[in-house]
């Protein structure tokens, strides 16, 4: 539920409910969403999709 109140689109728990995540569609609502888990004590990470969901095409990675 944080998730939501912190304005993620979608939230969910991952397999056995180990860990569990937040898709975000903007930026700042994201970083805001991190930084609020960080000030509440859990351990948190950003990243980025790889693909555009609206359209369903995968991102080459670039390294």
């Amino acid at each position: 539920d944080q998730f939501y109140e912190f304005g993620a689109q979608y939230a969910s728990m991952s397999g056995s409910g180990s860990s569990v995540f937040g898709i975000f569609e903007q930026d700042f609502v994201a970083i805001h969403a991190y930084e609020s888990f960080h000030s509440l004590g859990f351990s948190a990470n950003l990243s980025r999709p790889l693909f555009k969901p609206d359209l369903g095409i995968y991102k080459k990675q670039i390294d």
